[in-house]
């Protein structure tokens, strides 16, 4: 029986090797982005694993104090986008939880997305998307 099941983790140790994989494979093209050094220098992560196997992930660059983006999100996923979307909202909420000075979020998102975003405070800009 396969598990389908979600497992969420916050600033899990990832290996570069583990993470190129996941970006090779959603981006149908060879990723060797030395992951590590982009981890120890960012705010936070959040990684899902779905039997084991890297699902999704996103990582948070920011200001140290209001501005944050959220970058590099990842998911390997069907049609519909639903682990892309939700490793937004657990980004969302770890910043909410662990970071509670920033107030303004940016994010890229489809434009199909929008409207999912928009219950957690997103608005358009012509800059990007922002969570006030």
């Amino acid at each position: 029986m396969k598990n389908d099941a979600i497992t969420w983790a916050v600033r899990e140790p990832l290996s570069d090797a583990e993470l190129q994989e996941l970006f090779s494979a959603v981006y149908k093209r060879p990723n060797t982005v030395p992951f590590h050094t982009i981890l120890a220098n960012c705010a936070t992560w959040v990684s899902a694993r779905k039997g084991g196997r890297l699902a999704g992930f996103a990582n948070v660059i920011w200001d140290g104090l209001y501005h944050a983006l959220i970058v590099d999100r990842c998911a390997r996923d069907d049609e519909s986008g639903a682990l892309h979307h939700q490793v937004a909202v657990k980004v969302l909420e770890v910043l909410k939880r662990d970071y509670p000075t920033v107030t303004k979020i940016h994010i890229e998102c489809d434009e199909k997305e929008i409207p999912l975003l928009e219950p957690f405070g997103f608005q358009r800009r012509t800059y990007g998307r922002i969570l006030y």
